[in-house]
């Protein structure tokens, strides 16, 4: 009777709970027997999804069977939809990462059969024949995987003759067409993947057919068919997703090399080195990645913002991108092999690879204008002539003015604008340390509202600053402080002839730089209001004072601005829309009490020059310009 009781309650007991994995007829059969109105397998073969691959019941044990790869996978069992449970007789375990434990095997072809062997971590010793695993590591990879500031794992792959490439791995059960690797220039591919932690199994497929490992991998395992797979894991470490090699203890032993300021090549790498210590962010754009503001963040180290990227031989120009209380603020790098026009009346870093006896190294471009020395600038012209009945057309005048801008070094610039024989503008910019003094002739500054364009102006780690203007009749000042987005000032007589006040938050969503402001003018007891948003080509603001609402809209193939009067009902529009890259249709209208004013026009506008005309015309005729502009 007790041996019967006995025997009862171990079979009552492994009825109640009990699993195993085996191949039948090529596939991987799950069986897990337990209570449950559901139970779901969950593991890297299918991202940890807990609906993706239901579980049947068969005559009270569930089941179900994938078609796998060879490689290594990890899994669980989901009861009910709430409770994760390892499977008690697993081939072995890894750690997952909370506490516990995921069951874990290797799928391997030997003889043209799948075979289930343990993987490298704690076996089952309840199952005989298990095999520890042993991962190739890659001593000579150059680091092309990282986890992104999303928490997504990229991984980049070079291959400057493939066409187009996919990644397939136990991640999405190594499916060819799931996951396409995007071009990013230059030769280089990239993939961006939303992972757990554990250990993964991967190979690149280019061009649809052929299948490759990744030469940057942390290790690689047997694929099973001869070749082998590329293996990353990853782990959390002080609550950050990190990636690294599957295999515990491994460090490469690298020798820290003092990386200088500029550009500079170390173990075939390109380093960019700068110093901004006011930047809470700071990111790369240049030519070699399309001049993205936000694709290549840079990393500070012992105080200097710093990155590294593997570029071919060839010319490159660069800029950087600095994140300062959630402004955006696009700088040269002071530190730069040479320079050259940026078109925007600045300039770009500029250097050149050349390969010399197998090594890399960066060498000045041969053609380097005045720029490289610290000037820079523009000319601009206006020929215009009316249209006349006897002569066809009259000759009504010529204006031109040049722009010219002096920077020897990141501290000091002097800028000054002619148009004709007289001053337009002129700028004097000194910086030492966190200080900044700017004095300023006939330029305003840039505050949301438009101020008094002749003064000076102070600020401290552009976070404090202080004006005083110089172009009115009384006293004109204003106070302010812009600290962690949020800024905020008073003036009198500097804006209008009145106290006005300004707050406004700067902040960054997702890819997008917004700023919101409100001012309020305490003598006429009015309000102003003002928003922008600005990313990678696009741009736009609206804003209200005085009656007067203003937008403007920036995008590839756009550039329009526009304005209304609400109180006398004027307006005025003016747009650029580009076509076949940099060629541009010019239109424009303006409305007043007085008169109506429009023009049509065609212009070329590229880098470092524009040139183009138009028609124009109002109540006293019709009028034909050429306009043109050069940057140097």
């Amino acid at each position: 009777m007790v041996k019967k009781l006995s025997l009862f309650l171990i079979t009552f007991l492994f009825s109640f709970l009990f699993a195993s994995i085996y191949v039948e007829n090529g596939m991987v059969v799950f069986t897990f027997e337990v209570e449950a109105q559901q139970v779901y397998l969950a593991g890297n073969f299918n991202n940890w999804s807990v609906s993706a691959n239901p579980m049947v019941n068969e005559n009270g044990v569930w089941k179900i069977s994938l078609e796998l790869l060879p490689g290594e996978y990890q899994y669980k069992f989901v009861v009910d939809g709430s409770r994760w449970i390892e499977d008690p007789d697993a081939p072995s375990y890894v750690d997952d990462g909370f506490g516990g434990k995921n069951g874990a095997f290797l799928l391997v072809n030997e003889n043209g059969k799948l075979v289930i062997k343990p993987v490298g971590g704690t076996e089952n010793n309840s199952n005989t024949g298990n095999e520890s695993k042993e991962y190739e590591v890659n001593t000579s990879r150059e680091d092309t995987i990282f986890v992104d500031e999303e928490g997504y794992v990229v991984i980049r792959y070079y291959n400057p003759d493939a066409e187009y490439v996919m990644i397939a791995g136990d991640f999405n059960n190594w499916d060819a067409d799931d996951i396409e690797m995007y071009d990013i220039g230059d030769g280089w591919w990239e993939a961006a993947l939303e992972l757990d932690n554990g250990v993964y199994q991967y190979k690149f497929v280019v061009n649809g057919d052929t299948w490759v490992e990744d030469p940057n991998a942390f290790a690689y395992l047997p694929d099973g068919f001869g070749g082998k797979n590329s293996v990353l894991k990853v782990y959390e470490e002080n609550g950050q997703l990190k990636v690294g090699s599957p295999v515990e203890n491994t460090v490469e032993k690298v020798e820290k090399k003092e990386v200088p300021l500029g550009v500079s090549i170390i173990d075939g790498k390109v380093y960019f080195k700068v110093e901004k210590p006011q930047a809470s962010k700071a990111y790369l754009a240049g030519s070699f990645n399309n001049w993205n503001p936000q694709d290549i963040e840079m990393q500070n180290v012992d105080g200097y913002w710093q990155v590294s990227l593997v570029l071919s031989p060839g010319k490159y120009e660069y800029k950087y991108v600095f994140e300062i209380n959630n402004n955006q603020t696009w700088q040269e790098d002071p530190n730069a092999p040479g320079y050259v026009p940026d078109g925007y009346g600045g300039k770009n870093g500029v250097f050149e690879i050349v390969e010399k006896d197998g090594t890399l190294v960066i060498e000045k471009p041969e053609q380097e204008t005045k720029s490289s020395v610290g000037i820079s600038g523009s000319y601009s012209f206006n020929l215009s002539y009316k249209y006349d009945e006897k002569n066809l057309l009259k000759g009504q005048g010529f204006s031109n003015s040049l722009e010219l801008i002096y920077r020897p070094n990141d501290n000091l610039e002097f800028s000054l604008k002619y148009d004709g024989a007289s001053i337009n503008y002129a700028k004097l910019e000194l910086v030492n340390e966190k200080l900044e003094f700017l004095a300023h002739y006939n330029y305003a500054l840039d505050f949301p509202i438009e101020g008094l364009k002749t003064g000076i102006f102070v600020s401290y780690d552009e976070k404090y600053y202080l004006g005083f203007g110089a172009d009115s009749n009384q006293l004109s000042w204003i106070v302010g402080l812009n600290v962690v987005g949020i800024e905020v000032n008073y003036s009198d007589n500097y804006f209008v002839d009145e106290s006005v006040v300004i707050v406004g938050y700067n902040l960054k969503l997702f890819d997008y730089y917004t700023k919101l402001y409100g001012g309020y003018f305490i003598n006429s007891n009015s309000f102003a209001a003002i928003a922008s948003i600005n990313l990678e080509g696009f741009e736009t603001e609206l804003k209200y004072a005085k009656g007067r609402v203003e937008f403007l809209l920036s995008m590839n193939y756009l550039d329009l601005t526009s304005s209304y009067n609400i109180e006398n009902g004027s307006y005025n529009v003016d747009s650029i829309i580009y076509i076949f890259d940099k060629y541009g249709l010019l239109a424009g209208y303006n409305h007043t009490t007085l008169l109506d004013k429009w023009y049509l026009g065609y212009g070329i506008y590229k880098e470092d020059y524009n040139v183009g005309f138009k028609i124009r015309s109002d109540f006293s005729g019709y009028y034909f310009d050429l306009f043109g502009n050069i940057s140097f």
